[in-house]
């Protein structure tokens, strides 16, 4: 029972850390629309790859924290619960010892109870999320199938260095996919392009390889059901997606040095073309298959007027800003750790619980 606590105690801080990761993602984002880096895509996008790190080794981080902390300060704490328990001693919580004692102990009770199935509510959702995550699970599993059929039954074409040009009668634009060891492009098999357009399309293709955002697509897509049921996961990767796409058009203009004209009409002209329904573990030019895919297409074409060349996050401010981040996350993964002796302030805090509960019964008399 211990194992599985444990278990149940990370999945809970990574999912509280998840939302912690979107409440620095909105200050930051705020503080970056009122700077030069509002239209400087590639840095946003970095930043919430940075955040959505620091998610998944949060529990790392709270442990390098913790045991930091014990070598330089053993007689402090960082968990959050022992500051509340200190400042209540001190009478800076105006509550009786027997209520912030149950308030202390809530979410305690509550992993006890989903522990031990200790109502119908808690079975509930025990079998809602187990349902979940095995959909989620299932979908990502049939979704690199269906990437597989659609490979197989395409043709190649093409072979330029480590990336497989192929052609499929079963996508409407062109995609980037990849396999364990291989990447590919799949455009359609009645792919008629201008030279220009064929160019601009397999230089959107071929950054995302460069920028490594189909393995980050990938590495979500997986983490995804541990946190279908977090908003803020999903507002993340909804951010993730937009600027996975601006920032790759942002990075193919200054690479390629293509109009900005002439890349919003490729994508019009691509867009025609897309349908609805998805097609498997794709980054396609187009995206399709979601509600937004019209509004996203829009604030990119709107977004090409302002697109530069050469922004860069210098490596002394960058590096400063990974350090604070880093330290950010580490002091909070390791301030939503469940205390797991009993400190002399617990002892105490205990000692008036029993108290009240003493001058309670008597009042009873």
């Amino acid at each position: 029972m211990a194992g599985i606590r444990d278990v149940l105690e990370i999945y809970i801080n990574l999912n509280l850390t998840m939302v912690f990761a979107f409440v620095i993602w909105l200050v930051l984002r705020a503080g970056l629309l009122r700077t030069r880096l509002r239209h400087a895509y590639g840095v946003q996008l970095r930043v919430i790859k940075l955040l959505l790190a620091f998610v998944a080794l949060s529990p790392l981080l709270s442990f390098l924290a913790t045991q930091t902390q014990k070598m330089l300060a053993p007689e402090q704490s960082l968990i959050l619960s022992d500051f509340v328990v200190a400042a209540y001693l001190r009478g800076d919580i105006q509550i009786s010892a027997l209520e912030f004692e149950r308030l202390l102990n809530l979410r305690a009770g509550w992993t006890e109870g989903a522990l031990t199935l200790a109502s119908p509510v808690f079975a509930a959702l025990a079998v809602a999320l187990s349902v979940g995550q095995l959909g989620f699970v299932l979908r990502f599993g049939m979704r690199a199938v269906q990437v597989r059929a659609m490979l197989d039954a395409s043709h190649l074409i093409k072979r330029i260095g480590r990336v497989y040009l192929r052609v499929s009668q079963t996508v409407r634009v062109p995609i980037a996919v990849r396999g364990l060891t291989r990447y590919h492009v799949v455009l359609p098999y009645d792919f008629e392009a201008t030279g220009l357009d064929r160019k601009m399309a397999l230089a959107h293709e071929m950054q995302h390889f460069r920028s490594r955002d189909l393995e980050w697509e990938i590495g979500l897509e997986m983490l995804r059901p541990l946190f279908f049921w977090n908003p803020a996961f999903f507002l993340l990767k909804q951010q993730f997606d937009k600027l996975r796409e601006l920032s790759c058009d942002e990075a193919v203009l200054a690479r390629r040095g293509f109009a900005p004209l002439d890349y919003a009409m490729c994508l019009l002209r691509f867009c025609e073309r897309a349908v609805t329904g998805r097609q498997g573990l794709n980054v396609g030019l187009v995206g399709t298959g979601r509600l937004s895919a019209r509004r996203d297409l829009a604030q990119r074409l709107l977004s090409l007027g302002t697109m530069r060349a050469g922004r860069r996050v210098g490596f002394v401010p960058g590096g400063v800003f990974a350090v604070v981040l880093t330290v950010g996350f580490a002091l909070f993964s390791a301030s939503i750790q469940t205390h797991k002796d009993w400190s002399h302030d617990r002892l105490m805090l205990s000692t008036v619980v029993n108290l009240e509960r003493l001058e309670a019964i008597n009042a009873g008399f």
